[in-house]
């Protein structure tokens, strides 16, 4: 009832290598030609699930699926047999399927007597192989067509499907990774069903979702908050490598990026004894990405504070150093060893398996604790007195930024209460979008200076107000006890 799978998508240059390799494994192929239904309103997209109906070759299934999960979804196909003509959606069938029940009582109580309507359709040909890999068995899918709506508007699918059948997820992610580094092939969870649904929607991308800080239990050790953290940090941030690659985020997808990058490796620094030397060797990928996020943050952000005053200047060179940037997050997220890393953290982020031996590690809330009242220390002494010039760096802003990690991921009662979590996140933003401009702007804006002096100017125009407010919160921060 449920399926693992991991999508990637393949450059261009590599198609016809990639369906060489293909046909190199003798694949079996088959022809299919889906029609997803659902309500005027989209309800099951708006409740992540999907209803299908497809021919393969003379054979017509019903599918439902649903779930958030990148890797693992629920899935429930029926086949309906050989049939001339497009046979009906036929909900009663998943009546024994609690599961599926629950899903579509969600749905059809929003619906009120709404007919299913078809949203879209997908026309695809596919070439697949079961391979057997270590102890797993992993069917390999090249899937070449199209997807497009009533309107014909069309977009191309040109994709690699791995599907456990089989074994271990861990396994099946090592075969990927394979593929990988030999294809240069990169991770995608869109599915089919959601680029459909946003052509017929006459949408670009999805909105990008608000960071979530994950809940961990009260008494989880080291090696348990480790795992939930990165399994909930990992699968907010595939949703949003996705749109990156294309080159069709928003801002709000970056400013996402930025803090789900930044919160997993704060998890990999604090907990450290605990990564696979394949994460932490590489690990150094994510912190150049998230510095180059941040630059984009404060740079965005300048432009939009600023274009409110004067909405009939064009900044061509802001504009330019933000359109570049957008073009190396693509290339970044596209490159093997980044693809390689994200695969990595997924199986990090894997259930931990059930063994007898004892998790001898910590409680996280202990190491949480530990590394709360050494920042606390370090913070304080990077306050200065108000007649000395603030030097804003990053390093500072990393020990803010750790500290509001550990807020974040505490309970209540566990870690001192002197600190409140609504003043220290000012903190945050008051260093990392104006403290740090005056510095980002002279390291990226230079091709037009009179663009650059506009900046600098409105910086330093708002400068003391700013600095007053983050000496009072920082020097509140240092007298506690």
């Amino acid at each position: 009832m449920y399926e693992v799978e991991l999508k990637l998508q393949i450059p261009q240059h590599k198609k016809l290598t990639v369906k060489k390799a293909i046909q190199m494994l003798s694949p079996e192929h088959t022809s299919l030609h889906a029609q997803y239904l659902d309500t005027e309103n989209f309800l099951f997209a708006e409740n992540f699930a999907a209803l299908r109906l497809r021919k393969e070759d003379n054979d017509w299934v019903q599918t439902l699926k649903a779930g958030k999960n990148a890797l693992a979804r629920y899935e429930n196909e029926i086949n309906l047999g050989v049939s001339d003509t497009v046979p009906k959606v036929d909900l009663s069938l998943y009546k024994s399927d609690k599961t599926a029940q629950k899903i579509l009582s969600t749905i059809l109580k929003e619906t009120k007597a709404q007919p299913l309507q078809v949203k879209f359709e997908t026309i695809v040909e596919r070439d697949f192989k079961l391979v057997q890999h270590e102890n797993t068995e992993v069917e390999i899918c090249l899937d070449i067509g199209t997807v497009g709506n009533s309107k014909d508007v069309t977009q191309e699918i040109y994709e690699l499907e791995f599907e456990l059948k089989k074994g271990k997820t861990d396994e099946l992610i090592h075969l990927v990774q394979d593929w990988v580094k030999k294809y240069h092939i990169w991770l995608d969870v869109r599915s089919k069903a959601e680029r459909g649904n946003l052509l017929a929607r006459n949408m670009t991308t999805n909105i990008a979702k608000t960071f979530e800080v994950t809940a961990l239990e009260k008494k989880a050790s080291g090696k348990q908050a480790l795992q939930n953290i990165i399994a909930s940090y990992t699968q907010q941030l595939l949703p949003n490598i996705a749109v990156i690659s294309d080159q069709i985020a928003d801002a709000k997808h970056f400013f996402s990026t930025q803090l789900i990058i930044e919160n997993i490796c704060h998890t990999l620094d604090l907990l450290i004894e605990y990564i696979p030397n394949t994460i932490s060797e590489n690990k150094q990928i994510l912190l150049d990405l998230n510095n180059q996020l941040i630059d984009f943050t404060v740079l965005h952000y300048l432009k939009h504070e600023t274009l409110q005053s004067v909405e009939a200047y064009q900044f061509k060179n802001i504009d330019r150093v933000l359109d570049k940037y957008r073009l190396e997050f693509s290339k970044t997220v596209r490159s093997p060893a980044f693809t390689c890393l994200i695969l990595e953290l997924m199986k990090l982020g894997l259930p931990l398996e059930k063994t007898k031996q004892k998790d001898e590690s910590p409680r996280f809330e202990k190491i949480l604790t530990k590394r709360y009242k050494l920042l606390k220390q370090q913070l304080a002494q990077t306050v200065q007195p108000e007649n000395e010039e603030c030097k804003p760096d990053a390093q500072t802003l990393m020990l803010i930024s750790q500290f509001q990690y550990c807020l974040n991921h505490s309970h209540k009662n566990l870690l001192p209460l002197q600190v409140d979590k609504d003043y220290f996140s000012e903190v945050y933003d008051l260093y990392k979008n104006h403290l740090l401009s005056k510095q980002v702007v002279l390291q990226h804006v230079k091709a037009i200076k009179t663009e650059q002096f506009f900046f600098l100017g409105w910086i330093s125009g708002r400068e003391d107000k700013i600095l007053k407010r983050y000496y009072k919160l920082m020097n509140k921060l240092s007298i506690e006890e």
